[in-house]
C-alpha cells in the first residue's frame, strides 16, 4: 500500500515539473519553424511553392528563412491548418506532395481517372489528362465533402491513399455493350452500339485482337477488314479501372468489285494484289485441270507483246454451266469478275463468277 502511495506521489510531482502542453509537444514535435534547416524544411518549403504561396522559392531550398514566415503563414492558411509558421509533426501528412490546380503528372492522371470512375467528374476526360485544369476542383472539393476528406481542393497524399482505399470497395466494372451492330458497306464494317453510363471509352477487337479505342463515341468504322472475309467483332465497356464482358457481333465483308480491262489487270497486276475487278470478253489461250480447278490462260497483247495471265476456277464441279461441259467444248472467250492475287511469278485472278462463249 505505501509504494502505491509513493508512485501516486512521484506521478504527480512529475506532472507539476511537466506541464500538459509539453507532453503534448513530446508527440506532436515542431518539424519546421524559422531558423531550422534540413530535408524537413525542405518539404515545406515545396508545399509552398506548388500552392503559389512562395512562387519564387529556390529550387531545393531547405532553410526555413525569416523572410519566408509569411508564405508558410499563408500556406497553412490555405490547408485551414493553424497558421502560426511553425509547423509540427501532425500538420505535416498535408504537405508531402500535395494535388492542387498547377499540379501535372502521373498522380494527376491517376486521381482524375480514379474521380471519374467514382462518378464526381461526369465529363468526358479528354485522351491526354495528365493536367489539373480549374475545372475539376469542384469535383475534387465534392469529393473530399463526401468521402469526409480534408476540404479544401487540395489533395495530400494522406488524402490520396484514404482515397484509394474508398476507390477499391467502391468502383465497379462498367453493365456490358447492348445493341451492337455491325454492317458491311462498300467493303468496310461499321459499328454502332448503345452508350453505356459512367464508361470511360470503348475497346474494339476483331477477332480478339485490339484495333482501337474509342473515346466519346458510340461508333467505329474499320476499313482494315479484308473483302471476302467474315470477322467477329467484340466491344467492351471501360472505366479506368475496369471493363465489362465484350459484346459480341459477327459480319461477313462482301467484295466490292471494280471495272478493268484484262489490259489493265495485266499492266497493274502487281500493285493490285487482293483487288476484286469485273472485266469483259477476254480471248482464250489454252486451260488446264488442277484436282478440281479449271485454270484458263487468257492473253493479250501490250506494247506488240504477247501477255499471258491465268484465271483460277475453283471448284468447277458446283457451277452451273447451264448444260454446258468443260470436259467436252472448248473455251473461246471468258468474262466475269474475280480476285486479282498472285501464284508465284504469274499473275492469277481467282474467279467468282463468269461467263463464256464457245468455239
Amino acid at each position: 500500500m505505501r509504494k502505491t502511495i509513493l508512485t501516486l506521489i512521484l506521478v504527480l510531482a512529475a506532472l507539476t515539473v511537466l506541464p500538459l502542453s509539453a507532453i503534448a509537444a513530446e508527440y506532436d514535435p515542431t518539424l519546421a519553424q524559422p531558423g531550422d534547416e534540413g530535408c524537413d524544411v525542405e518539404v515545406v518549403l515545396k508545399a509552398c511553392r506548388l500552392l503559389g504561396t512562395l512562387p519564387n522559392l529556390p529550387d531545393g531550398e531547405q532553410v526555413y528563412r525569416d523572410e519566408y514566415i509569411n508564405g508558410v503563414k499563408a500556406l497553412e492558411k490555405k490547408l485551414k491548418l493553424e497558421a502560426d509558421g511553425v509547423i509540427h509533426l501532425s500538420e505535416f501528412q498535408w504537405l508531402e506532395q500535395p494535388l492542387t490546380e498547377l499540379s501535372k503528372g502521373s498522380d494527376v492522371k491517376k486521381l482524375l481517372e480514379q474521380l471519374f470512375d467514382l462518378g464526381y467528374i461526369t465529363s468526358a476526360l479528354p485522351e491526354r489528362h495528365d493536367t489539373w485544369e480549374k475545372k475539376y476542383t469542384s469535383a475534387v472539393r465534392k469529393a473530399e465533402k463526401e468521402l469526409q476528406l480534408h476540404e479544401d481542393g487540395i489533395l495530400s497524399q494522406y488524402e490520396l491513399t484514404k482515397l484509394n482505399q474508398i476507390f477499391a470497395v467502391r468502383v465497379k466494372a462498367p453493365d456490358t455493350v447492348r445493341n451492337l451492330k455491325a454492317t458491311d458497306s462498300s467493303g468496310k464494317v461499321n459499328l454502332s452500339w448503345s452508350a453505356v453510363k459512367g464508361a470511360a471509352y470503348y475497346r474494339i477487337y476483331r477477332e480478339n485482337t485490339l484495333i482501337a479505342t474509342v473515346y466519346g463515341k458510340t461508333s467505329y468504322q474499320d476499313v482494315n477488314a479484308k473483302q471476302g472475309h467474315g470477322y467477329t467483332y467484340h466491344v467492351s465497356a471501360c472505366k479506368y479501372s475496369l471493363s465489362s464482358h465484350p459484346s459480341d457481333v459477327y459480319v461477313y465483308v462482301n467484295p466490292v468489285y471494280k471495272s478493268y480491262s484484262i489490259k489493265q489487270i495485266m499492266e497493274n497486276g502487281y500493285k493490285m494484289r487482293d483487288v476484286y475487278v469485273q472485266f469483259g470478253s477476254t480471248k482464250v489461250s489454252s486451260r488446264s485441270w488442277k484436282g478440281k480447278d479449271v485454270h484458263v490462260t487468257v492473253y493479250v497483247t501490250i506494247n506488240g507483246s504477247r501477255c499471258y495471265a491465268t484465271l483460277i476456277l475453283e471448284d468447277y464441279n458446283n457451277w452451273d454451266w447451264n448444260g454446258q461441259s468443260l470436259m467436252s467444248r472448248s473455251i473461246d472467250t471468258i468474262s466475269g469478275k474475280g480476285q486479282v492475287t498472285r501464284t508465284g511469278s504469274e499473275l492469277t485472278i481467282v474467279m467468282t463468277s463468269v461467263s463464256f462463249t464457245w468455239k
